[in-house]
């Protein structure tokens, strides 16, 4: 599964949507996929970084097998606050350095799953929408031929 754990951010030339003041909550947990930093989609890729920690992820686009807008708005969510609409993956296998991908031999039950919360309101209810519906479709279309 390509992803690759960055420590500076990488060259985006292409990006078609950006959402500064993103929490990403991985699960099962692993301390490179969760905390405060940009999310960023590029025409390849799907990036997350923190110019703080400097510390983040790159995944390609033909290892997010499901993405979807969450618009839940009754369940708890990983931060203990109330859950708003957010950007939801689910990868084709683990996350790396989580303890789930650690612990177990059985790589055909294995899969991450990534959510993503803007603080921007009008980002989470419109913008991740748009989101699903293009950039990401259109990525993955145009990756999958190559």
């Amino acid at each position: 599964m390509p992803v690759t754990l960055l420590s500076q951010l990488p060259d985006l030339s292409h990006i078609r949507f950006t959402a500064t003041r993103t929490r990403a909550a991985c699960d099962p947990p692993s301390v490179s996929a969760n905390g405060l930093g940009t999310l960023h989609i590029d025409e390849q890729c799907l990036v997350f970084f923190s110019p703080d920690t400097k510390h983040g992820f790159s995944i390609d686009y033909p290892s997010i097998v499901i993405h979807a807008v969450s618009r839940n708005t009754t369940t708890p969510s990983d931060a203990g606050n109330v859950a708003d609409a957010h950007l939801y993956c689910q990868l084709d296998g683990p996350f790396p350095g989580c303890a789930a991908s650690e612990e177990s031999d059985d790589d055909d039950e294995q899969f991450a799953e990534l959510k993503f919360f803007p603080e921007d309101k009008r980002q989470r209810k419109y913008r991740l929408y748009d989101l699903c519906l293009v950039p990401l479709g259109s990525a993955m279309l145009s990756t999958s031929s190559n």
